[in-house]
């Protein structure tokens, strides 16, 4: 077997063989970690890709002949697959039984699961292929996703190869991004009372700590399981560890639900469970089975799920795709589209989604095709509905890669493709005409369940079913539209449900005059959001108008570089709904919330001018740094610039405007560089 999830090496059953320093080694490493057919052409763009394409080639013959003379020595020569235009080499890997791992079903083992094991060495088909195994116990699974670490290629540092260590950068963040999804996906996988299974629970989380020591959610987890097991004084220590280093390292204070979860350790020979946090997903049981069955278990469907802007539909897609991600041998694939402008920039997001690093000079959408001809995977393409050359691209790829499916989240149907449409309305919640309720039965809705768990994960003392009357009216006057929900949970939080429906409805009074009936709905959002606007304090409100300036989202470091949104600000305003994390230490606005925050900063011309130039010396400033780095440090400036493509090309734009020459042109060297290296110079020209 290969291993590439620590020091790299070969191993037989009586022997091992340490990867050398070299550049064949190197390669042998891209082809295990690729695992399925790698184009010529892509190799030459990773490892040399400043030389002519004739000197590339020639380079890699040479390289592949060295290759093989490596495997050779192992016994392997004849592993390495080479035709005229691809390469492979299917070998058996750790990293491959360790995505098999992710890709389990969080869900419960079926009958007879407890026969089955973690996938050996021997369960792994050649030539990428992933058998069929039955996923293994929970109890088993939590164990070993504790013991693999996503350390790809430890020690490769790939000296002399700059895009060769930039590509091991990108896929080294993205395993480590797969397992801590699915890590929390299982910690938030009910199993059985047992010492044991909360023991496994525990070592994840402390994996999870390991990799990241300030993962609240998987703080949050941990404090949970060492109560369960009677050690609720060492869950006390461990949230004061974390309390400190937070407030060193961040200037930040925890959340309040984080808070309230580490009030109740006091006294308490175990922990009562906390209602769930935000990010447990609730209800839609018919949504779901309804999307699976269109999606159906065969490749090639094409399905949009329709609805307005706050009705749920990425969290509904997210929540499906988790769900359906084994049915597939490449998984899944999120591509979020909202900052994505046009034809060029769509190809590219897709690419760099898939893990395709484009090759410059070459054309971006026959290399794209080219990449995803042989896949099997489920593609989940979000925000999509101001993309009409998504149709005709889409028709293209249907056409060339058979073994796909698709699911686009958008507010209007796709026009011009083939595809299923499914649109969505608000949660469950009984209407105002039927028979009386009583408070189990009103309890028991899912719009009801959705703003009783998010009202508990800021005040654990709340209960709702006590005020369900007016919880009721409250949800049928928003609609029930989770997004509307999130914002109301904290105000029925503070001040309860009969007052929040009180101001709601004054509030709906003034938005909806003159205002035609289908506008309701739309009117029953812009009041939450209105109320939770008034409801901020000052200084929470500017900090909200001042991060309606980014675009695709935001790291803290990047929030917190402006002269208005303080750390405390920004944990108020998640508390709050109304800035969104998204993992991997990025947050957003929801698309209504930003446009909403972006109407509020245009009316003090003062407030948006210094939060534009913030924003745009920010961005100027990673595009300096990444200018003026070591090689060692350039790969991962270049993947940060990748996430923040669209804040970068806006901070460009405005520094522009201003005609700040001096920022200009120490930003130019990095700029131009990234817009090299990633096969984007053309979405860096002037419209």
């Amino acid at each position: 077997m290969l291993h590439l999830l620590e020091s790299p090496h070969w191993t037989t059953a009586d022997r091992r063989w340490d990867l050398p320093h070299t550049l064949p080694a190197w390669t042998i490493a891209l082809l295990a970690v690729q695992r399925q057919w790698v184009s010529r052409e892509h190799l030459c763009a990773v490892l040399w890709p400043e030389a002519a394409a004739r000197q590339a080639q020639h380079n890699l013959r040479v390289n592949l002949y060295r290759v093989r003379g490596l495997l050779d020595d192992w016994g392997l020569g004849a592993a390495l697959e080479v035709e005229r235009t691809r390469v492979r080499l299917p070998l058996a890997t750790d990293l491959q039984m360790l995505h098999q791992l992710l890709a389990a079903a969080p869900a419960g083992a079926p009958a007879g699961a407890e026969r089955s094991t973690i996938p050996s060495a021997a369960s792994i088909a050649p030539a990428g292929a992933v058998p069929a195994t039955t996923p293994p116990p929970l109890t088993l699974r939590a164990s070993a996703l504790a013991k693999y670490r996503p350390s790809l290629l430890p020690g490769m540092a790939f000296a002399g190869f700059p895009a060769l260590a930039e590509w091991a950068e990108l896929e080294r963040a993205a395993l480590q991004r797969q397992w801590r999804e699915a890590s929390l996906a299982l910690l938030a996988t009910p199993m059985a009372d047992s010492p044991q299974q909360a023991q496994a629970r525990v070592d994840l989380c402390q994996a999870l700590l390991a990799q990241d020591p300030l993962d609240d959610e998987a703080l949050s987890h941990l404090l949970r399981q060492l109560a369960a097991l009677g050690r609720s004084s060492q869950a006390r220590r461990l949230f004061e560890q974390f309390r400190a280093q937070l407030r060193q390292q961040l200037g930040v204070e925890p959340t309040l639900a984080l808070d309230a979860l580490a009030a109740g350790l006091d006294g308490a020979p175990g922990l009562t469970p906390v209602q769930p946090g935000r990010d447990v997903f609730i209800g839609r049981a018919m949504e779901l089975s309804q999307l699976d069955s269109m999606l159906g278990t065969s490749a090639g469907h094409i399905v949009t799920l329709l609805g307005p802007g706050g009705v749920g539909k990425s969290r509904l897609a997210r929540e499906l795709a988790q769900r359906l991600a084994g049915r597939w041998r490449d998984g899944v694939a999120w591509v979020a589209l909202a900052d994505v402008g046009d034809a060029a920039a769509l190809v590219t997001r897709l690419a760099e989604q898939i893990g395709l690093a484009l090759a410059p000079g070459v054309d971006m959408q026959a290399q794209l095709l080219a990449a995803l001809r042989e896949r099997q995977a489920l593609i989940v393409l979000d925000n999509a509905e101001h993309l009409p050359e998504l149709a005709p691209l889409l028709d293209e790829l249907r056409a060339a890669a058979p073994g796909l499916s698709w699911l686009v989240t958008s507010r209007s149907p796709l026009t011009g493709v083939v595809a299923r449409s499914y649109t969505l309305e608000g949660l469950d919640r009984p209407s105002a005409d039927e028979p009386a309720l009583d408070a189990a039965q009103a309890m028991a809705c899912d719009a009801m369940r959705l703003l009783d768990a998010r009202v508990r994960a800021l005040q654990s003392d709340v209960d709702i079913a006590t005020q369900w009357p007016a919880c009721l009216a409250l949800l049928r006057a928003i609609g029930a539209w989770p997004l509307a929900i999130e914002l109301a949970a904290s105000a029925v939080a503070q001040f309860g449900a009969a007052k929040v429906q009180g101001e709601l409805a004054q509030t709906l009074d003034v938005l909806a005059a003159g205002r035609a009936p289908p506008q309701a709905r739309h009117d029953s959002l812009r009041a939450s959001l209105a109320l939770s606007w008034r409801l901020l304090e000052a200084t929470d409100q500017s900090a909200l108008a001042a991060l309606s300036v980014f675009c695709g989202g935001f790291t803290r470091g990047a929030a917190l570089a402006g002269p208005v949104c303080s750390g405390a600000a920004l944990v108020r305003l998640i508390e709050r709904a109304l800035v969104q994390p998204l993992g991997n230490g990025r947050f957003e606005l929801h698309p209504l919330v930003g446009q909403f925050a972006a109407e509020q900063l245009a009316r003090s011309p003062a407030h948006s001018a210094a939060a534009q130039r913030a924003h745009a010396e920010h961005y100027a400033g990673r595009l300096q740094a990444c200018a003026t780095a070591g090689p060692d440090h350039v790969p991962a400036l270049l993947a940060e610039l990748a996430s923040d493509f669209e804040n970068c090309r806006r901070a460009w734009d405005h520094l522009i405007e201003l005609g700040e020459a001096a920022q200009l042109g120490r930003a130019a060297p990095a700029w131009a560089e990234f817009g090299t290296v990633r096969g984007r110079v053309r979405e860096l020209l002037p419209a």
